[in-house]
């Protein structure tokens, strides 16, 4: 993990400050010049969306079953069952919670939750059991395999953010994050075999697999100077220099706990060589002893840092304002920032926070900059708007789910997590039902040394 986690941290920081500075009142042609935002507390802005992913992905399921039916190996493939159902479910909400005469407090809640289940049985002419020598036709019989799958996943995150007043700098950043994960695998009759230089041995196996998994850190991270990545009032032309020293701090722990594991599975996992350096050598997996580090920031028995970080100094300018044309706001001003001559962000006068912080993801491509290419589309990446009251109630349903899922009576209050982390939660449990899958389908005969 190494220094990950604090550049991650900083541009966290850095792209959560981004978004929440755009709170100004709507503004209809260029503005020369951006004032500091007038903070009003009690204002609040929230996006959020429920997709229903079996109906959004009712094309790939039916190719997918259309597959199997025409599948040669195994032959005469029969769908007895085939059933996926899945919901994910994903709101944030920000608020201006308190504004005093040097310092104005904001609050970010996201919570996201993804729940999937897949019922699937096939009947098939499979390879018959036993032991063949190389080159033997093996007899084939029909058999029936399926797989029963269940997926419950909830994360919910907090984040407070202090800025100074004046000049829309942040002095601290503090988040909560918590997730819980459930999940099942019953599978029968799933191909398995093996084979020396002389032999093949075809055989079935029946798994019964569970998996409990629970997870928090809380993060501090504070900058002395505040961190001025704008320098307000902004104006074409001006510079100035962003220098700050950020101290990282936090706690980390959990359990993983997974049942039903083959044993060779099993031995491979704890035979990793950080899990043997940690003592870790059997279920449940306690992640403050599993999770060390001994560079920077150091994690060591569920303690982060704390670990000092200079920042800068950077010169940072602004060079130009445009007009450009955004969903709902029209016209507005967007002024470029260039860091050192190379690197650039912007500000956006004239639109309110959500769509400031969607705007700038925009306009930085952050989106195309992930590491991996999300199988959605752009509508389903697209929260829509939702009233401050609904997007409460969700995020704290949510957050009661993920108490629920952790087998807590309560849950701690609201939550928060950004929308890549909940497709990432989507990917994941695609990627469970397509390892069914491979195990139903794609169990081919050994292939002769």
């Amino acid at each position: 993990m190494s220094r990950t986690i604090v550049r991650s941290m900083l541009a966290l920081a850095t792209v959560f400050m981004l978004g929440l500075m755009l709170a100004m009142p709507m503004a209809s042609a260029i503005v020369q010049t951006a004032q500091a935002p007038a903070w009003t507390q009690g204002d609040a802005w929230a996006i959020g969306k429920t997709v229903d992913l079996d109906s959004e992905f009712a094309q790939q399921l039916q190719d997918l079953e259309g597959m199997m039916r025409n599948s040669t190996n195994p032959s005469n493939v029969a769908i007895n069952k085939f059933d996926i159902q899945s919901m994910a479910s994903a709101y944030l909400l920000f608020k201006v919670d308190e504004v005093n005469d040097s310092e104005v407090h904001l609050k970010g809640s996201y919570a996201a939750k993804f729940t999937g289940d897949a019922s699937i049985s096939i009947s098939a002419d499979m390879q018959k059991p036993g032991s063949y020598e190389w080159g033997d036709e093996i007899p084939k019989e029909r058999r029936t395999s399926s797989a029963d799958v269940e997926i419950a996943m909830a994360m919910v995150m907090e984040m407070e953010v202090v800025l100074e007043k004046d000049t829309g700098a942040v002095k601290s950043i503090s988040m909560t994050i918590k997730a819980a994960m459930t999940g099942s695998a019953v599978l029968v009759n799933i191909p398995s075999g093996s084979a020396n230089l002389t032999s093949v041995t075809v055989a079935y196996e029946n798994y019964d697999i569970s998996v409990d998994f629970g997870f928090f850190m809380n993060l501090e991270l504070g900058f002395q100077p505040a961190l001025n990545i704008y320098d307000f009032p902004l104006t074409v032309g001006d510079e100035w220099v962003i220098e700050s020293t950020a101290v990282l701090s936090g706690t980390y722990g959990g359990s993983l706990d997974v049942k039903g594991l083959p044993a060779d599975m099993e031995d491979a996992l704890f035979s990793n060589e950080i899990l043997q350096n940690a003592g870790v050598d059997s279920f449940p997996i306690d992640l403050a002893k599993a999770i060390q580090n001994s560079d920077e920031p150091a994690m060591n028995n569920g303690i982060i840092g704390p670990e000092s970080i200079v920042i800068g100094p950077i010169t940072a300018s602004c060079v130009s304002v445009t007009e450009i044309t955004i969903p709902y706001h029209g016209q507005v001003s967007k002024y470029t920032i260039m860091t050192d001559g190379n690197g650039e962000y912007y500000y956006i006068d004239g639109v309110n926070l959500v769509s400031g912080m969607q705007e700038v993801v925009n306009q930085m491509g952050m989106v195309d900059q992930l590491p991996a290419e999300l199988p959605v589309d752009a509508e389903m990446l697209t929260m829509d708007s939702v009233s401050a009251d609904q997007a409460e109630q969700q995020i704290q349903g949510i957050a009661d789910y993920r108490a629920q899922i952790a087998g807590e009576s309560t849950s701690d209050g609201n939550g928060s997590m950004n929308l890549d982390a909940t497709m990432l939660l989507i990917v994941i449990a695609i990627i469970a039902v397509v390892i069914v899958l491979a195990f139903l389908m794609l169990r081919k005969k050994p292939k002769a040394p």
